[in-house]
């Protein structure tokens, strides 16, 4: 029947694998082993590890003579006197060098001491204004201090050596408003002010119209006449 053969066939193709694979095992249960072949693959285990060892090269058979291409490969070495040549160019190079002509030098005209000027000294730091500075940080640490009497008496000062100064008067007139001295503070304010028009300085003229207007009305009419010609 076709189906038996078909198992057959399996069971044939079955068994001839595990023959093949599980040979030794198979051979061993029958008494019968492949001794006869391991000395041969024994013996050629050794050249194929020479063949496959990195490394390592063959040696080739010396024989007498070398081939021509072997003499046509190898670099030419230059000889002793060859060499020298190049040593006694360079131990010659700096004589040479040496004995170079030189590039002539342009001379250099003898400079002559310029004339001697006079020198202009610098114009001295004004005296009156360091003296106003200073007078001012004496009179402020007065005041500062709670000594109103003595900042009074050097701004008064003050007023007499700068009597144009815009900042001192108008300081002054800061002591006498917070003292509530009025009309002596709109006194001074009106001073500083005309100063400070004369200066051009009309945004502080403002500021000071402002302040007249409380305490001296005419002082600041005046003044806003004057910022208005």
């Amino acid at each position: 029947m076709p189906f038996l053969r078909l198992v057959i066939i399996y069971i044939v193709v079955i068994m001839a694998a595990v023959l093949f694979f599980q040979r030794d095992a198979v051979m061993g249960m029958l008494g019968l082993s492949f001794a006869d072949d391991e000395p041969e693959a024994v013996a050629m285990a050794p050249a194929a590890s020479e063949e496959s060892t990195p490394g390592t090269t063959a040696k080739a058979p010396v024989t007498g003579t070398e081939p021509e291409t072997t003499q046509q490969m190898q670099t030419p070495v230059a000889t002793a006197g060859e060499t020298s040549v190049p040593t006694q160019a360079v131990a010659e190079q700096p004589a040479q060098t040496a004995n170079a002509p030189q590039p002539l030098q342009t001379p250099v005209a003898e400079q002559q001491p310029a004339a001697e000027t006079p020198a202009t000294a610098a114009p001295p730091p004004s005296a009156s204004g360091d003296t106003i500075a200073a007078g001012l940080e004496a009179a402020r640490r007065a005041y500062w201090a709670g000594d109103q009497a003595g900042a009074e008496t050097a701004y008064l000062e003050l007023v007499e050596k700068a009597p144009e100064n815009a900042d001192v008067l108008g300081e002054l007139g800061n002591l006498y408003y917070a003292q509530r001295r009025y009309s002596a503070a709109a006194e001074y304010y009106h001073r500083a002010g005309l100063q400070l028009l004369k200066d051009g300085d009309k945004g502080r003229v403002n500021a000071l119209v402002g302040v007249l207007q409380s305490i001296a009305p005419q002082k600041a009419a005046d003044l806003r006449a004057r910022l208005n010609q």
